[in-house]
């Protein structure tokens, strides 16, 4: 399965080119470097290529009466909600930022889910919601990689990331 898979109320899939949404990812060392994982599910997503969706149930991603695919919300506000959550040990921080989703999509109360994802713009906290500091100028020379433009958070209560996301 590839990432957030829950129930939703979905439309029917459409081919679709890039559709803009939000979403939130943990950043995990590996390899003594930083990654970006899916905020909820184990999926890395790669360098240099779109993240592509997968189910565990054998059809393609996403299916109109399956909850697979990669999932983006409407605004930044809902995807806030994921900056908090489950950390394993080796998960150092979460971000924001906007996907780009394309292939095949479906359209939801909330959002999209989708067949193709890639990061388009990232924004680093300056603190983990707990109010632990981090490395975020090592973190973001880290994440060039993906090749976006990173830009990095004054605040890190939600409501202060709201103001400078929508100011943004």
């Amino acid at each position: 399965m590839t990432d957030e898979h829950r129930p939703h109320r979905s439309h029917r899939p459409r081919r679709a080119g890039p559709v803009v949404g939000w979403r939130a990812w943990r950043i995990v060392r590996e390899r003594g470097t930083f990654r970006l994982r899916s905020a909820v599910y184990e999926q890395e997503w790669p360098l240099g290529r779109e993240l592509e969706a997968t189910c565990a149930r054998g059809h393609a991603a996403p299916a109109p009466d399956c909850s697979c695919g990669i999932y983006a919300v409407r605004g930044p506000a809902e995807a806030l909600r994921y900056l908090v959550g489950r950390n394993d040990p080796d998960v150092v921080h979460r971000l924001v930022g906007e996907v780009a989703l394309s292939g095949l999509v479906v359209e939801g109360e909330h959002g999209w889910r989708a067949s193709h994802a890639c990061p388009v713009r990232l924004w680093i906290p300056p603190r983990q919601t707990s109010g632990f500091a981090v490395d975020t100028g090592e973190i973001a020379r880290s994440l060039v990689a993906y090749d976006v433009p990173i830009h990095q958070l004054g605040g890190y209560e939600p409501r202060a990331i709201e103001l400078e996301l929508m100011a943004a």
